[in-house]
């Protein structure tokens, strides 16, 4: 279950920010890659997966993915770009 919502996730925030999974999972700086990332942990978070889950599947540590989500509402407040790409990640991935 938890592995086909990781996926949906994934592959929803690839469509919109035209990335590849690759480049999610690469250790890219790129600001669109970073933004991707924090999007999908902030949704993972946000469909019950645990942070220790989450920096698991990023290959990364438990705090930096904690620092991540919890910095990320922050984050939708001070970019509109992030915000408009949230929304309609979050709409695809909700089937709303």
């Amino acid at each position: 279950m938890k592995e086909a919502i990781f996926d949906r996730i994934v592959s929803t925030v690839c469509d919109e920010m035209d990335l590849t999974k690759d480049e999610i999972f690469s250790k890219s700086h790129r600001q669109i890659v970073v933004d991707a990332r924090h999007i999908i942990m902030y949704m993972l978070k946000a469909k019950g997966f645990y942070c220790e889950n989450i920096a698991t599947l990023f290959s990364a540590n438990k705090r930096y993915t904690y620092m991540i989500i919890s910095n990320f509402e922050n984050r939708l407040k001070q970019s509109r770009e992030i915000q408009f790409i949230y929304a309609q990640v979050k709409r695809k991935v909700d089937g709303n």
